[in-house]
C-alpha cells in the first residue's frame, strides 16, 4: 500500500511538471486562455488532454490485473478547463486508449467508461469555474466522485465479483485520495 501511494504521488508530481512545462509553450497558453476558441483550438486542447490521459495510463502501476493510475486527472481537467466538447473528447480519447492498451484486462471496460465519464463530469462542472476563480473544494469533490464512480463501475461490470471487490478494496483509497489531492 505504501509503495502504491508513493508511486501514485510520483505520477501526480510528473503530471504537475508536465503541466507546468506545457503552460510555458505559447501555443498551449493560447489554447488554455481562449475558452470560446475555434473548433480546431478546442480539438487541439482535447487531444493534448487526451495525451495526458494516455501518459497516465502508460505510467500507471501494474498491480495484479489492474493499472493503478492518474488518468482521471487528464479527463476531468479537460472538461473543467475546456468545457463539454473538450472534456468529452479528451475522455473519449483516454477511454479508447485504455481499452486498447489492455484489451483483455479484468477492468478494461469499467476503466474505459469511467475515463469517458470523468470528462463528462468535468464538462458539467465547468460553468462553475472562471479564469482565476478556482473552487478547490469542488475540484477535490469532483475527482473523488469520479474515482468513486470508477470503483462502482468496476464492481458492476468486472467479473467475477469477488475479484472485483478485492481489487476495489485494494485500490480505492489510494486512487480516490491521491487523484483528488492531485487535482
Amino acid at each position: 500500500m505504501d509503495s502504491m501511494l508513493w508511486d501514485l504521488a510520483l505520477n501526480i508530481g510528473m503530471l504537475a511538471l508536465i503541466a507546468n512545462l506545457l503552460t510555458k509553450v505559447k501555443f498551449v497558453q493560447g489554447l488554455l486562455i481562449d475558452r470560446r476558441g475555434s473548433l480546431i483550438r478546442k480539438t487541439s486542447l482535447a487531444v493534448l488532454m487526451g495525451m495526458v490521459c494516455i501518459f497516465s495510463t502508460t505510467s500507471g502501476i501494474h498491480l495484479e490485473s489492474v493499472i493503478v493510475n492518474t488518468r482521471v486527472i487528464g479527463a476531468l481537467t479537460a472538461g473543467i478547463i475546456g468545457g463539454p466538447y473538450v472534456g468529452i473528447l479528451a475522455g473519449l480519447i483516454g477511454g479508447i486508449h485504455r481499452y486498447f492498451y489492455d484489451i483483455d484486462g479484468f477492468t478494461t471496460i469499467a476503466c474505459s467508461l469511467s475515463t469517458f465519464l470523468a470528462g463528462i463530469i468535468g464538462a458539467v462542472i465547468s460553468p462553475y469555474f472562471r479564469r482565476g476563480h478556482w473552487n478547490m473544494s469542488l475540484i477535490f469533490l469532483a475527482a473523488a466522485f469520479s474515482e468513486g464512480l470508477h470503483m462502482i463501475m468496476i464492481l458492476l461490470i468486472s467479473r467475477p465479483f469477488d475479484i472485483a471487490l478485492r481489487t476495489v478494496e485494494l485500490i480505492a483509497f489510494p486512487m480516490i485520495l491521491l487523484n483528488s489531492v492531485g487535482m
